[in-house]
């Protein structure tokens, strides 16, 4: 059960990670193309 607890906490960071990495991506293309 502790690992399974383990990688079920990395995998929600890694999610988190990836979209607000996704976001902030897409907010940067859109401010550039503003331009």
């Amino acid at each position: 059960m502790s690992d399974n607890d383990g990688n079920l906490v990395v995998t929600s960071f890694c999610v988190m990670i990836g979209l607000a990495i996704t976001f902030t991506i897409r907010f940067l293309a859109r401010k550039i193309t503003s331009r």
